[in-house]
């Protein structure tokens, strides 16, 4: 047989031995019971409460495991009692190592009459209303690897949840828009339009008043000839001590802005000179 052809067929055998052959797993042997999966506590205290939470002892494989010294529980608490029929424990062996229960709030110990340990397959025991299980050292460390309890109570099927039925919505009324009424436009009222003053035009005899101030400022004023020499009447009198010390002269055509009337008032003492310039004013 030639050479080459061996080695084909070698690496077809090895192959098929690959995978037709099952791979081993240490699983634990026996499945279903009230453990699997479950998580318990590690503890030293007597009252079963409370601990270090492990699932190497539930997990069905037999390579994981705890180590438990001298006054170490091992427990789990079934939220219901169960009726224990059997139970299954892979441990080191040892001759003080104890699995015990609690019934309610009573404490069982050495349920079996003697220590447990070592590989112990599916066992037979009655334990009526247990509602903790546990293993205990009671001297020396142990090595546990997996624990199971079986019951022989009924199971209780799991109700299948009736699908709720999806309601049909009911379509809704398209809502029709109510016409927001156009508001009635008020009409402006038209402004009353105010007469136009006529400035005041001057005519007849008139004269301009210059009168310089002793600082300087000349005040100059457009005016009929009567408020002129009302003016120098003031005056006169004023230079011989009589009359008041100061003269009003209306500004008229002079007067800005939105006033009746405008005056002038010049006081007498501050009156350096005046000048006079007549004139006739004709429309």
């Amino acid at each position: 047989m030639p050479k080459k052809f061996k080695l084909i067929l070698s690496s077809i055998v090895m192959f098929l031995l690959i995978t037709l052959v099952p791979s081993y797993s240490p699983a634990f042997a026996y499945t279903g019971g009230l453990l699997s999966g479950k998580t318990m506590y590690i503890t030293t205290s007597n009252t079963l409460t409370g601990g270090t939470a492990t699932n190497l002892l539930t997990d069905g494989d037999l390579s994981t495991y705890i180590d438990i010294s001298a006054g170490t529980y091992v427990y789990f608490t079934f939220p219901t009692d169960k009726n224990i029929t059997h139970f299954q424990l892979k441990t080191s062996e040892g001759t003080y190592l104890y699995l015990n229960y609690k019934k309610n709030t009573s404490t069982i110990n050495g349920i079996l009459g003697s220590a447990v340990g070592g590989d112990m397959p599916k066992t037979a025991l009655s334990l009526p209303d247990a509602r903790t299980i546990y293993l205990i050292s009671n001297l020396g460390t142990y090595r546990i690897y997996e624990l199971e309890v079986f019951t022989d109570d009924p199971v209780t099927p799991t109700a299948t949840p009736t699908p709720t039925p999806t309601a049909t919505p009911t379509p809704s009324a398209t809502p029709v828009p109510t016409p927001t009424p156009s508001a009635t436009t008020t009409p402006s009222a038209t402004p009353t339009p105010k007469p136009t003053v006529t400035p005041e035009q001057p005519d007849g005899d008139r004269a301009i008043l210059t009168i310089t101030m002793i600082n300087g400022t000349e005040k100059q004023y457009d005016l009929p000839i009567a408020e002129v020499n009302s003016f120098l009447t003031w005056f006169d009198a004023r230079d011989a001590g009589r009359g008041p010390g100061m003269y009003a002269i209306d500004k008229h055509t002079n007067n800005k802005g939105p006033f009746k009337k405008r005056k002038d008032y010049v006081v007498f003492d501050k009156i350096l000179t005046y000048e006079v310039s007549e004139y006739t004013a004709t429309e």
